[in-house]
Order: C-alpha cells, then sequence, then structure tokens
C-alpha cells in the first residue's frame, strides 16, 4: 500500500512532515479527540500516514473506543511491519526504504527511540538519511539508515 500511494497524484514527500505538527500538538496537550479528529483528516488524503494512524490508535485508547483503537493499531503494525521488510537499517546496505521522512520518524516512536542528530549520506548512486538515535532507557546510541531515494525523487513532481 505504501509504494502505491507513492505512485499517486496525491502523494507528496512534505505532506507527512506537516500534518504531523497538529497531531503531535494535540497529543502533547492531551486533547484525544482534537488527535483523532486530526488523525481522521489526514487518514481521508493519505491512508499509509503511519504517525496518524499511532496517533489515532493513541486517540481511541484514551477515550474509550478499544474496536477503533485496535484497527488502528493494526495498520500502524502492518505498515510498520512493510518498512521493516526493506532492510534493517544497520548500514546503507541494509537501510529501511522509506517513501517520506515521516515514516523514519514514526520508525523511532513505534521503536521507543529518540532522533538526537541527522546526517545525509549520498553512497553508490543512492541517497540516505543516517539518523543518530539515542534509547531513552538505556542510554544507548545507534545509527540508523534510511533509503530515501523515493521522497527525493518526488521533489517538485506533478
Amino acid at each position: 500500500m505504501r509504494l502505491a500511494f507513492f505512485e499517486t497524484p496525491e502523494y507528496s514527500p512534505l505532506t507527512g512532515m506537516i500534518d504531523n505538527r497538529a497531531l503531535n500538538i494535540a497529543l502533547g496537550q492531551g486533547d484525544y479527540a482534537g488527535a483523532i479528529k486530526t488523525a481522521d483528516a489526514i487518514l481521508k488524503k493519505n491512508f499509509v500516514d503511519l504517525n496518524a494512524h499511532m496517533v489515532a490508535h493513541i486517540g481511541y485508547r484514551q477515550t474509550g473506543n478499544e474496536e477503533k483503537a485496535s484497527f488502528h493499531r493494526s495498520i500502524a503494525d502492518a505498515l510498520l511491519n512493510s518498512i521493516k521488510s526493506t532492510g534493517d537499517g544497520k548500514s546503507t546496505d541494509t537501510a529501511y526504504e522509506v517513501i517520506s521522512i515521516s515514516e523514519e520518524y514514526a520508525m523511532f516512536r513505534g521503536m521507543g527511540l529518540r532522533p538526537v542528530k541527522q546526517a545525509l549520506v549520498n553512497e553508490k548512486g543512492h541517497a540516505f538519511d543516517a539518523i543518530t538515535v539515542v534509547d531513552p532507557k538505556t542510554k544507548q546510541e545507534a545509527i540508523i539508515y534510511f533509503n530515501v531515494d523515493k521522497p527525493f525523487s518526488a521533489y517538485g513532481r506533478k
């Protein structure tokens, strides 16, 4: 689904990052109804927005709607697994393939990691985000690699 959406005219490499601000503000303020409303609006435009499904899961869980929370959790898990199936992120050779930068941040949220530094690496004709992350529980740092060829190729696409 993610890769199919990438091919549609509705896809934009920037949409997720812009939309995520509103999601994070509502969630951070404990406005679960507002977070759900924002997530639903995003998902009408982009059903494969991983962050919107994660926030919808949290919002519905916090408001007691376990059925909808479970639905959004299962979609989020499937989208995370889709990304994880592309590699392990430990090197540029095994980088995760993403269709948007916002998927990178959804991965961190799903893995319980905090990004602290980002670098763009060009290697073998491909572009990679090398993100240094910290596990808040162990304080251990690691670098996770993402192939960003798809989002980069979409800039300026009509």
